[in-house]
């Protein structure tokens, strides 16, 4: 590939990605429905006609958002099931959410988004709720096996691994929600604070970070 050709194939993708960027933030806010092709193409600083060399309708946004979402979730869900001691991979866990709720300014929108799935489910996205909620599920079943090994080691509290998991994944939910519409007062706990229910040798990182 010349140079040239190096150089359109970067503009493409920035284009793209400008507007998956756009898209993310108004379809959380608005929904697919209520977000219309010219908003997005405003969103993203390009023209209409340059967003549909990308895309044909904003249905192809989301499916590419979607697509995006998938291929992310099961690369989580392969990590949660490698051979690593579960408190290790638990630490790195809950390390790699709170720098994600640090410094992506968009890590809020999209539980937002998987909301409007569930709730929106346009026909033409009929093969995309599915998808994401057999793989969501697979996810929560894979946090309550790493649980469970960790009590069989261990190294981690007692306790229903179910609602342990459950209350992890919505405490990092909600945090991440919280985060946008609060960005003022809003302070990252730590890692050690997230995971400290769940691991027996954090008992006192509240305190600590009092401390400190």
């Amino acid at each position: 590939m010349s140079k040239a050709e190096d150089k359109n194939a970067a503009r493409r993708a920035a284009s793209r990605e400008k507007i998956l960027s756009a898209a993310t933030t108004l379809f959380a806010r608005k929904g697919i429905a209520g977000t219309g092709v010219q908003e997005i193409a405003d969103m993203a600083d390009l023209s209409v006609g340059m967003l549909y060399r990308h895309f044909k309708t904003k249905e192809d946004i989301f499916s590419a958002l979607a697509e995006k979402s998938i291929a992310d979730m099961k690369i989580f869900n392969e990590v949660l099931e490698k051979d690593i001691p579960p408190a290790v991979l638990l630490r790195a866990l809950a390390a790699g959410n709170i720098e994600q709720l640090k410094n992506d300014d968009k890590v809020g929108l999209f539980p937002k988004l998987f909301a409007r799935v569930l709730d929106e489910n346009p026909p033409s996205l009929s093969h995309t709720k599915p998808a994401l909620l057999e793989l969501n599920e697979t996810s929560m079943n894979a946090i309550v096996r790493l649980i469970e090994r960790g009590q069989a080691d261990g190294s981690f509290r007692q306790g229903c691994a179910k609602a342990m998991a459950h209350l992890f994944q919505a405490t990092v939910l909600g945090l991440s929600v919280w985060k946008p519409g609060n960005e003022d007062r809003f302070v990252a706990p730590t890692p050690e604070m997230l995971t400290a229910f769940l691991l027996k040798d954090e008992y006192n990182v509240y305190e600590d970070e009092m401390e400190s």
